[in-house]
């Protein structure tokens, strides 16, 4: 028997010529299968749709590594060192001081930290409240970066990978603008505010309410994320941080994954929910600084005179 037979019988496995109905994909709800010709699925009844079909394929296309977290940690970075690379040549600013220790002590309009964004009494009651978001992507001084970053790495990866992107990236935004929110109305900012310790805690507290739901199985890991918030809570009351920032991300955080467990909000069916949040998240990131940067612009030119 000579090799071509074979070929073609490979080949006609590989590729069978059969009606399209013999044919098999997943349906677009509850991925069990269904023929390719097949316009509604026999298991649960939905109508396999043009439109169904292309969501099913963008949401199948939604990174599953931890994109969003790598992102949050790039966008902290540059955030970090652009007022180094915006304002040094003003003649008035020490780009490598501000980037290692925060220090920038020129007057508050000029302050590189308000001029990115930071919170403030002042600004908020005249109406800057884009500055609780843009706050939450700001630091004081290489240490306060580093320090949540590190504490983004090690929290952030596995909520992202229990919600999905979308999902988790829209929680850690609230929880921060929520804990900022309620440090402003409870404690005030009469100095300048910034760091992203509210999502932080968020983190903490989505950690927790899962955790407690799945405690049989998870009881390690809950008195591990319970012991971080309390010394947390009160290395910040030690160090004079921002505990109602704190307090405020955690219990934002809790409540949010009790509304929301993973085991629920991850399904098919709402997938495509956590994609638009996660999109309107971004959208909502991006518009905020363009405010704080158009603000910014103006105050540039006028140091530049």
């Amino acid at each position: 028997m000579g090799i071509g037979p074979q070929l073609r019988g490979i080949l006609k496995n590989l590729f069978p010529k059969g009606p399209r109905s013999q044919r098999s994909r997943l349906c677009v709800q509850c991925d069990r299968i269904v023929g390719v010709a097949d316009d509604e699925c026999p298991h649960c009844g939905t109508k396999q749709t043009a439109v169904r079909k292309a969501i099913r394929a963008a949401t199948d296309l939604a990174p599953n590594a931890p994109t969003a977290t790598w992102l949050l940690l790039l966008g902290y970075a540059i955030l970090h060192i652009l007022p180094a690379l915006a304002l040094d040549n003003t003649g008035t600013f020490d780009g490598v001081r501000y980037i290692v220790s925060g220090d920038d002590t020129r007057q508050l309009v000029a302050n590189a930290h308000v001029l990115m964004g930071a919170n403030n009494d002042i600004l908020l009651e005249l109406g800057q409240f884009w500055r609780l978001l843009t706050a939450t992507f700001l630091h004081i001084g290489l240490m306060h970066i580093v320090f949540n970053g590190y504490a983004l790495w090690v929290l952030g990866r596995p909520t992202e990978e229990l919600y999905g992107w979308g999902w988790f990236l829209s929680m850690y935004v609230v929880a921060g603008v929520v804990a900022n929110g309620i440090s402003w109305q409870l404690g005030g900012f009469p100095g300048i505010q910034a760091g992203a310790s509210g999502s932080i805690f968020g983190l903490i507290g989505i950690g927790i309410v899962h955790c407690w739901r799945h405690r049989w199985a998870n009881r390690a890991m809950l008195r591990m994320l319970v012991i971080w918030a309390a010394m947390g809570l009160v290395f910040g009351a030690t160090m004079g941080a921002d505990n109602w920032a704190h307090a405020g991300g955690l219990v934002t955080g809790a409540a949010l994954a009790w509304l929301m467990p993973a085991e629920r909000v991850t399904k098919r069916k709402f997938r495509l929910a956590g994609t638009i949040a996660g999109v309107v998240t971004v959208v909502a990131v991006f518009v905020c600084f363009v405010f704080a940067m158009d603000q910014a612009s103006e105050f540039l030119e006028f140091l530049r005179q």
